[in-house]
């Protein structure tokens, strides 16, 4: 029980110092079994106590038609402005949590819309209307070079299946687009057939079919994990192993995505760079790439 317990501290600390981005770098076991935050390693980092050095998994907004960066610039008053560079160095690093796009750098503002909007609350109180989804998304395993895909079977009848396959990487392809969320649980929705992956007469399919049950998938440190903590594999089909941290062959990128409001509101809703300058629009015109990256 007390290996549970401490156990349990432990890993509640570690969720903490990850929430609070540059401002955490790790977390130090006291002699007395609690736990402590560490803002600054000091130029001894020695001694007897356990200690945990924290690498956090952030993401690059990448504009995709134009190669440039987003970028946070620091203004008087606790105000903030955004830009684009050309170099990922001077680019502003993001963390993911509950939908929502939070500065690295600053962890107390997430992006909000074309802005960035101080956090109101504790972790978990989101507003959903200042929350993000995931659009047109090519879904890229770099270690098989496979995204993706929706493969078309020819049935009896004149009719079609469409399921979840993968193949080499199109960025063109049509087929190799689809809605994900950001983080947490979330529905995989085929751009080229408009429905969702669900489970209908025990086959995984892409129906509008309201006998299916649509399946649910969910981000873990860049792994996609089906139910029961099962990892997608390279080949897409089937199910892969329990999930185990920091396996890359089971790691997927998100590619050439449209940015847009978790609840739309139906006009300007998708993030876009125009004429240098970050703007909400209603066309699907930016595409962005999430860079992964760890500091």
């Amino acid at each position: 029980k007390q290996w549970y317990q401490r156990r349990v501290r432990g890993g509640t600390a570690k969720n903490k110092c990850a929430f609070l981005g540059s401002a955490c770098l790790g977390v130090v076991e006291r002699s007395n079994g609690q736990y402590e935050l560490v803002s600054s390693w000091g130029a001894n980092t020695g001694g007897d106590q356990r200690a945990f050095k924290k690498t956090q998994m952030v993401v690059y907004l990448k504009h995709d038609e134009t190669g440039e960066y987003v970028k946070i610039q620091k203004r008087r008053r606790g105000k903030f402005s955004l830009t684009t560079v050309q170099d990922q160095a001077n680019a502003a690093p993001f963390f993911v949590s509950y939908s929502r796009l939070i500065s690295y750098e600053y962890p107390m503002y997430h992006l909000v819309d074309n802005k960035m909007e101080k956090i109101v609350g504790g972790i978990k109180d989101i507003d959903v209307m200042k929350a993000w989804t995931l659009d047109d998304c090519n879904i890229y395993n770099p270690q098989s070079g496979n995204s993706f895909d929706v493969i078309t079977e020819d049935l009896p009848r004149n009719k079609k299946q469409y399921t979840l396959g993968a193949s080499p990487y199109d960025p063109l392809a049509p087929s190799q687009r689809f809605g994900v969320g950001l983080s947490g649980r979330w529905t995989l929705r085929s751009s080229l057939t408009q429905t969702f992956l669900a489970e209908l007469k025990g086959n995984k399919v892409f129906t509008d079919n309201e006998k299916a049950s649509v399946q649910k998938m969910r981000w873990n440190a860049r792994q996609i994990l089906r139910h029961a903590g099962y990892v997608v594999p390279p080949t897409v089909v089937g199910t892969g192993p329990d999930f185990k941290f920091g396996e890359k062959e089971f790691e997927f990128e998100r590619r050439h995505c449209v940015i847009t409001r978790l609840i739309k509101m139906g006009m300007e809703d998708n993030l876009a760079l125009v004429d240098g300058n970050l703007v909400m629009s209603s066309d699907k015109n930016s595409h962005w790439s999430l860079e992964q990256g760890d500091l």
